[in-house]
């Protein structure tokens, strides 16, 4: 093949891999339980411990704060809190975990897979334990494609869902004895409602563009990522000059 051919198939080489679009399957999620929303952010403000999440990330790692609205340290039970994914019920700390030895102000504070969560945290008056839970998934969806786009669901019939169950107490002024200590609970469920796939250039628009706290992305399982596109598409044109 003359070498000007060679060049030309080269680079018409390049540009094919090159422009090969990368795409990401956007998931969304919603709650059947928490209807308030501040910035697209799940915000539960019915108790004296607030919660709010943000799903945004790889896989839908949430980050969830958990906000003390009381005029009293609130203590967060970590040993009976828990959260279930899959029907499978997991505790965020394990029995024999111990308390916490110092107070959290607005702390960002462990990740539940890689941090050993404390047993139990103290939350005092306006102040706030921040930390990242379990992610959703990885997996590329099978339900949509380039010629299906994007599906929805509703509860009963999401692929996944995940609860939250959150046990604290606090000093009850109201009790009978003085002073009495309350324990409640929090709960939260969440379901996947959404799955949306994007080119590259789309979702790089709206994760500028959008609030996305209640949407987490996944990268492609399959497909050439770009890195390796680009590797043999100059592994090819040095093969057709002759290099």
């Amino acid at each position: 093949m003359p070498r000007i051919f060679r060049i030309i198939a080269g680079i018409l080489l390049i540009g094919a891999f090159a422009s090969c679009s990368t795409y990401y399957q956007v998931y969304e999620v919603d709650s059947p339980d928490i209807i308030l929303y501040e910035n697209d952010y799940f915000v539960d403000t019915s108790t004296s411990l607030h919660v709010i999440y943000d799903f945004w990330s790889e896989g839908g790692i949430p980050i969830i704060e958990l906000a003390n609205a009381y005029p009293d340290t609130i203590l967060v039970d970590f040993r009976k809190s828990n959260f279930v994914i899959s029907a499978d019920t997991f505790s965020f700390a394990p029995k024999d975990r111990p308390d916490s030895v110092r107070n959290y102000d607005n702390d960002f504070g462990y990740n539940v897979l890689f941090d050993a969560m404390p047993g139990s945290v103290y939350i005092p008056p306006d102040s706030s334990f921040i930390f990242e839970g379990i992610l959703w998934t990885f997996d590329w969806s099978g339900d949509v494609s380039r010629k299906k786009p994007s599906e929805r669901y509703i509860y009963s019939s999401s692929p996944q869902k995940m609860d939250h169950l959150f046990v604290y107490s606090y000093a009850d002024p109201s009790g009978t004895q003085s002073p009495s200590i309350r324990t409640d609970t929090i709960y939260h469920r969440f379901y996947l409602s959404s799955v949306t796939q994007v080119e590259n250039a789309t979702f790089q628009k709206r994760i500028q563009s959008e609030l996305l706290s209640n949407k987490f992305y996944v990268r492609p399982e399959s497909g050439w990522p770009e890195e390796t596109r680009f590797d043999i598409a100059n592994t090819l044109l040095s093969l057709f000059l002759g290099e």
